[in-house]
């Protein structure tokens, strides 16, 4: 399979970050038939040859996606810094209308704060936002329609089109209206921790159980648990641009594996080996080369000593 799924390993997580996105990357680069074609096709071979352009496409957009994002994080640094902007909104005639949905939701995680992403074309711009809880993003919108040329969405997602030369004026107004629903203390990254757990009690059932629960999403989230007090044996950085933090954590006679997906960032804080750090992660199996082993998905490090 050119997405690198085994279909004896299939289940959520493989088609949320494998095939999912593979099927999508053709609507949003604009070619939608092309999905379309290969859930439709009995043949054997239009399928591999499909599933083959499918995943170029994603690449593609992969890669197009990684160069707005750079570009966009620099942006927000300096609406936050120089404008202490709570509401990022961001603007370019050079970003792709396909992918802004996904740099939205990027920057809310990254910031911890809504991000509104606008492709800009002809006078004529279209974006996508994103939110947190507590800033109703449909309804803001909702008061600014008035120099809105359409909006829809919901409380946490929304789009909109507009005339380019107003995105000043919805970036002022939206801002203004932060004022009064989104206070510092709701700026600071907040990650709920479902229930405290011994790493030796961490086993091949213990997921098992875990996934009777799924699908995880919105609504019903993957839970999260955090371990205290754990030594960091050995950390490296991996993937294709070693954006991923992968690490072993020691107890008694046992070592488990990690791996914090875009969390490059942090192995600064464990660079040495045998570091005691407090863990918050979800528990997964990592199938590989037909091996199975419970694995740790970091979510968050928190340097002891």
């Amino acid at each position: 399979m050119e997405s690198g799924v085994n279909y004896g390993n299939l289940g959520t997580k493989e088609v949320n970050f494998a095939l999912a996105p593979r099927i999508n990357a053709a609507g949003r680069l604009g070619d939608s038939k092309l999905a379309l074609e290969l859930l439709l096709t009995d043949s054997e071979y239009k399928a591999k040859h499909l599933s083959r352009k499918l995943s170029e496409i994603n690449k593609h957009r992969q890669e197009i996606g990684d160069n707005i994002l750079r570009e966009a994080r620099k942006f927000a640094s300096i609406q936050i810094k120089e404008e202490d902007n709570k509401v990022l909104v961001l603007a370019s005639e050079n970003w792709n209308q396909g992918v802004v949905g996904i740099i939205a939701s990027r920057l809310t995680d990254e910031f911890n704060r809504p991000a509104i992403v606008i492709s800009k074309k002809d006078g004529i711009a279209k974006g996508s936002g994103r939110s947190i809880k507590g800033f109703h993003l449909y309804n803001v919108l909702e008061s600014c329609q008035d120099i809105l040329i359409n909006f829809g969405g919901h409380e946490l997602a929304a789009g909109i089109t507009i005339e380019s030369n107003k995105i000043p004026e919805f970036k002022s107004r939206i801002n203004e209206i932060s004022q009064d629903f989104i206070k510092e203390d709701d700026l600071n990254p907040e990650l709920k921790i479902d229930a405290q757990i011994s790493l030796s009690n961490i086993n091949f059932g213990l997921v098992k159980d875990i996934n009777i629960l799924e699908p995880f999403g919105i609504g019903n989230p993957q839970p999260i648990f955090c371990s205290y007090k754990n030594i960091i044996s050995d950390w490296r950085l991996v993937g294709e641009k070693r954006e991923h933090l992968k690490i072993k954590i020691k107890e008694e006679n046992r070592t488990l594996e990690g791996i914090g997906f875009k969390l490059s960032r942090m192995g600064n804080q464990i660079f040495s080996e045998n570091k005691v750090v407090d863990l918050a992660f979800n528990i997964e199996l990592n199938k590989w080369n037909g091996t199975e082993n419970v694995q740790l998905n970091i979510k968050d490090i928190k340097t002891i000593f």
